[in-house]
C-alpha cells in the first residue's frame, strides 16, 4: 500500500469511529467498527465482545479507556499470540505495537489512562454514565465529542501501526 493510501485509510477511519462515537457511543465498538470497515477481516463477534469494555469496564470510568483498549484488541487480532503457541514465547510484534499504541495514547491525552482520566483531562470533570442525569450531562458536554475524537484517534493510530 503506497503512503498516501495508507494516509487515505487512516483518515477515513478515524472519520468512522469519531461519526460512529457521535451518534452511538460505546467506543471500544466504533473503534473496532471503524477497523472492521477500512481493513474488512475484524469479526463482528470481536465488536460485539468489546461492548463490556466501554466507559472504562461496564460504564465504570475506573479502568483503561474503552478506546485503547479496543486498539489493543485490535492489535492481537492481527498479531497475538494464538492459542496453540502457548509457551512458546511471547509474541513480540503484538506487544511492541501495543507498547507503540499505548505511548502514543499517553503522549496526547497524558498519564492517566482511566476513562474518568481523560475524562478530566478534555473537559475537567468525571462523568457518572450509570446515573441518568450524569449521563444526559455528558451527552452534551464537550466530552462526548472529546470522545468521539478519541476513538477516531485510535482507530486511525491501529490503521496506521497494522499497514
Amino acid at each position: 500500500m503506497e503512503k498516501e493510501e495508507k494516509e487515505r485509510t487512516a483518515d477515513l477511519a478515524y472519520k468512522i469511529a469519531y461519526d460512529y462515537d457521535k451518534d452511538y457511543g460505546f467506543c471500544p465498538q466504533c473503534v473496532l467498527a471503524a477497523l472492521q470497515e477500512v481493513k474488512e477481516d475484524i469479526p463482528d463477534d470481536l465488536i460485539k465482545a468489546s461492548h463490556t469494555l466501554s466507559g472504562g469496564g461496564c460504564l465504570t470510568g475506573g479502568g483503561t479507556c474503552g478506546a485503547l483498549q479496543a486498539g489493543l484488541l485490535a492489535i492481537g487480532f492481527y498479531h497475538g499470540r494464538p492459542i496453540e503457541n502457548f509457551g512458546k514465547g511471547k509474541h513480540l510484534k503484538a506487544l511492541m505495537l501495543g507498547k507503540e499504541l499505548i505511548e502514543r495514547f499517553k503522549e496526547k491525552y497524558g498519564e492517566d489512562i482511566t476513562c474518568h482520566g481523560i475524562q478530566k483531562s478534555i473537559c475537567g470533570r468525571a462523568f457518572n454514565n450509570w446515573d441518568a442525569e450524569e449521563a444526559k450531562l455528558f451527552k452534551e458536554s464537550e466530552c462526548k465529542e472529546g470522545c468521539a475524537d478519541i476513538s477516531g484517534t485510535v482507530a486511525k493510530w491501529c490503521t496506521e501501526l497494522l499497514s
